[in-house]
């Protein structure tokens, strides 16, 4: 996936940081539902793949500005991609024929409360989503978000100590 998705020329690092980010993520949902006692399984895969449409829309516009022979603009584009990754990727899942919990997951995890199905599994994501970047763009600094999907997962504050603490791990994963 990482050498066919994650590979558009002249927007390395860009891609680069996707990867990282879809691996924390997916890392973070982990943990999430070990704590939890779920399938730890299910929310690797979910938060590794819930970005996946950004990389498809990066790709489908680069390839577009090439066609058309015109540059992108990179707020555009990060709008296109903030817009549509949800959806794209979702699409994406289906056509690979993947359980349509992975598509829930795509779909909803920047707004959990519109999943009605795999709710749990979308609020693990989304959380994981708002802790890698709160700890790993942001460092820790600032309010801890998520605060609300602790308790739809029934997660206290030292559930949030404990997967915090595993940060640098994370952290020291992605850079091997």
């Amino acid at each position: 996936m990482k050498g066919a998705i994650f590979d558009v020329p002249g927007h390395e690092s860009y891609i680069e940081g996707l990867w990282r980010h879809a691996h924390a993520t997916g890392r973070l949902a982990q943990e999430i539902a070990r704590t939890r006692r779920d399938n730890v399984e299910a929310a690797f895969l979910c938060g590794l793949l819930h970005d996946i449409g950004s990389p498809v829309i990066l790709q489908g516009l680069v390839d577009l500005s090439r066609k058309e022979g015109c540059s992108l603009d990179r707020a555009c584009v990060d709008y296109a991609m903030d817009e549509l990754h949800g959806i794209v990727g979702a699409k994406l899942i289906e056509e690979w024929k993947l359980p349509a919990w992975v598509q829930d997951v795509a779909l909803h995890h920047h707004d959990p409360s519109g999943a009605s199905a795999h709710a749990d599994l979308v609020h693990t994501v989304a959380l994981a989503d708002a802790l890698c970047d709160w700890l790993l763009l942001e460092e820790g600094e600032g309010e801890r978000p998520g605060m609300e999907l602790l308790q739809l997962l029934d997660l206290y504050d030292e559930d949030l100590d404990s997967l915090c603490s595993k940060a640098p791990a994370i952290v020291a994963e992605m850079a091997a």
